[in-house]
């Protein structure tokens, strides 16, 4: 085997076990063996202050994560965070729905906007299987000020939408979700 081939070999089996979906270059796949600390408390078991938390049901636990579930549309439960100008973000979560669908979207924005927005990208449409994956969206700041990154679906008729594992990190690569930071 080339070494070429050995490196795309190693880059697809990193992309596999650390769950990323994007091509991943050097500096990436070290990242993903140093990886960034969450910017988020409580996400073990949505503890602390989250908005929003009183319009999901718990419904068990995902790698040792408490998960939500939710089948009304909109209202994504969220932690405000502040975020700084210059600096890139990404946001990311587990999530499965009852059926699959195209209709669901990460929102960063925050439910309220007065004045400007920290960001243009304010939402990411994603693809939701039935099976649990981890999806993730980078945005850069062009201003400070506060987001509040959550998961929505945006029509009805897809049963429920679980959720847990939710991470902020700086950069533009979503790292493994890990106990380090305010993650805890």
């Amino acid at each position: 085997m080339s070494l070429s081939e050995t490196m795309t070999s190693l880059m697809n089996s990193a992309r596999k076990h650390f769950e990323v979906k994007q091509k991943l270059s050097i500096p990436n796949l070290i990242n993903l063996f140093n990886p960034n600390p969450n910017l988020l408390t409580g996400i073990k078991d949505f503890s602390g202050k989250w908005v929003g938390l009183d319009q999901w049901v718990e419904d068990g636990a995902y790698k040792g994560l408490k998960v939500l579930k939710k089948s009304t549309l909109w209202n994504g439960c969220y932690q405000e965070f502040q975020v700084e100008a210059g600096k890139t973000y990404t946001f990311s979560a587990y999530v499965k729905q009852d059926e699959a669908s195209n209709d669901s979207s990460i929102y960063i924005l925050p439910t309220s906007v007065i004045g400007t927005a920290p960001t243009k990208d304010s939402n990411h449409s994603i693809d939701v299987t039935t099976d649990w994956q981890r999806v993730s969206f980078s945005f850069y700041c062009e201003y400070s000020g506060t987001i509040d990154p959550r998961l929505e679906m945006n029509s009805s008729g897809h049963g429920y939408m679980y959720i847990c594992g939710y991470k902020l990190e700086e950069g533009s690569l979503a790292t493994p979700l890990t106990e380090l930071g305010g993650g805890n």
